[in-house]
């Protein structure tokens, strides 16, 4: 797998995403309440290509498994790969991509700098720390300082598109399996529409049988409910998009929605 890696450039623009303080004090910081983790300084925009796919392709064999549970550990002994493809997304002109690479791109980085964050805090055995890592781990993407929050709401879920949700991580056993692929402008829309079915159809997740007048949802649904109109009927509409043949069944007026219990455990590969 290193073979296909592009050679490493010590010396290029990019290659800044490093931890601006001393290893030492990051305990101290991540006990501290508001401080924030920067991972670089500004940078000038120097590519107009999307990072290079083969780095956080290596960076999910090398430390994501099959069944989608994650060696943070790992990441945190090695986390070179995923720095050198942050490195990428922080000097990249995100103006100069097409709207589908954009969207890619922003659901990549979300990713690679959640896996990076994460490592940081580790070890961890639940996600109760996350709405810290949330907003206080900071990726400068040219010169705009970005938690993985800002890269969610305001670069990804304002565009309103919901079945970007499926393809993001969230670090729980409960939520959606964002896979080991990186994805691409190409096939973007197909790849959301699979995701997005995938874990609807999760029995694990989500029981989508309401011929008994209860349907039962993941939790994901109530905690993104702003996502899909903040109202029960746009929440069902939508499910009814990806599930045509339950339309009539989901418009009953006396059905009844459960949340499903959410696994808080990380999910860590041990």
């Amino acid at each position: 797998m290193n073979a296909s890696l592009p050679a490493r450039r010590k010396s290029a623009p990019e290659r800044r995403v490093r931890l601006l303080i001393p290893a030492l004090s990051v305990a101290f910081l991540l006990g501290c309440r508001e401080a924030p983790v920067r991972l670089n300084e500004p940078v000038e925009p120097s590519r107009t290509a999307p990072p290079d796919d083969r780095i956080l392709r290596h960076v999910y064999a090398r430390f994501v498994r099959i069944d989608g549970r994650v060696d943070y550990a790992g990441i945190a002994i090695e986390p070179g790969a995923v720095e050198e493809y942050l490195d990428q997304v922080a000097a990249t002109d995100v103006a100069a991509l097409t709207p589908e690479q954009r969207t890619a791109f922003w659901i990549n980085a979300y990713n690679a700098l959640f896996l990076r964050a994460v490592s940081l805090w580790h070890p961890l055995v639940s996600t109760r720390r996350f709405p810290a890592i949330d907003r206080r781990v900071l990726l400068h993407v040219g010169a705009e300082p970005l938690s993985l929050a800002a890269i969610r709401e305001r670069k990804l879920l304002d565009g309103g598109d919901p079945r970007i949700l499926f393809a993001l991580r969230t670090g729980s056993r409960s939520g959606p399996d964002a896979g080991r692929e990186p994805l691409k402008a190409a096939g973007l829309d197909a790849e959301l529409r699979r995701r997005t079915r995938e874990f609807l159809m999760d029995s694990s997740r989500n029981e989508l049988d309401p011929s008994d007048g209860v349907l039962e949802l993941s939790r994901l649904f109530d905690r993104y409910r702003d996502v899909f109109g903040s109202s029960r009927e746009g929440l069902l509409e939508f499910i009814a998009t990806q599930r045509p043949g339950l339309r009539d069944a989901l418009r009953r007026r006396d059905l009844v929605v459960r949340w499903k219990p959410w696994d808080e455990r990380l999910d860590e590969a041990r």
